[in-house]
């Protein structure tokens, strides 16, 4: 996608806020970038470097984003798993406490 250098400076002074909060390095002037022929290529490399790294940058956010959620998912699994743990060990408890009971039962019996 060749673009005329007018309209690639336009795109650069527009994405210029984008790319400062993706590489915070600081940058050389604009026209030490630009080709002696005019052709604006060290420009267009940028822009192309700069969308990769846009690009990482977004499918970064989206990854954590899932790990977040499924984090999230399995910390709701193990509250769930302790909970259904704590009914059975109550239950086992009560099961017992009405075992003895009745083993007394027919003890005097």
């Amino acid at each position: 996608k060749d673009m005329p250098f007018e309209d690639l400076e336009r795109v650069y002074h527009e994405r210029k806020r984008l790319k400062s909060s993706i590489d915070l390095t600081t940058d050389a002037n604009v026209d030490e970038r630009i080709e002696p022929d005019g052709s604006g290529a060290a420009l267009r490399n940028q822009f192309r470097q700069q969308q990769q790294y846009t690009v990482a940058l977004v499918r970064v956010k989206k990854e954590t984003s899932a790990v977040k959620e499924e984090n999230s998912a399995m910390k709701d699994d193990l509250d769930d798993a302790k909970d259904d743990l704590e009914i059975a060990h109550e239950t086992v408890t009560q099961q017992a406490v009405a075992t003895d009971s009745w083993q007394g039962r027919f003890d005097e019996v």
